[in-house]
């Protein structure tokens, strides 16, 4: 098990994702601002480049393309498989800016069952 949002954390999410599956040759930089937890705002990054991860990590990025803006439970949901991203989008509990392009790019690509399924070997070494 491995302590959310961690270092370690990060380099084992990045080495559960299939980079040959689901993310096509999406290219996005992604900035992350969970809310509402024990720390406050938490700035995460994602940098997919050619479908790949190419780092994700705590903090912020230069030149996002995009922005999201959830709460850090519903952030654990998703990640859990508990609360789909696109149902959050929509109800209005997950926010978007930047990139449109990007943004349905994004909302397209956590909605497959690449996805889906890699969050689910992520959610069982994650420990909250």
């Amino acid at each position: 098990m491995t302590t959310w949002l961690s270092a370690s954390w990060f380099e084992a999410a990045r080495s559960l994702c299939d980079p040959a599956t689901g993310a096509g040759g999406l290219n996005v930089r992604i900035q992350w601002e969970l809310t509402g937890g024990s720390a406050g705002t938490v700035k995460v990054f994602s940098v997919l480049e050619g479908g790949r991860f190419a780092s994700s990590g705590l903090g912020t990025i230069e030149d996002a393309e995009v922005t999201v803006s959830l709460a850090e439970v519903d952030a654990r949901a998703i990640n859990a498989g508990e609360l789909d991203p696109s149902v959050a989008y929509m109800q209005g509990r997950m926010k978007a800016s930047g990139s449109m392009r990007g943004i349905l790019d994004l909302l397209a690509l956590l909605a497959t069952s690449e996805v889906r399924a890699n969050r689910r070997r992520i959610a069982a070494m994650t420990e909250y």
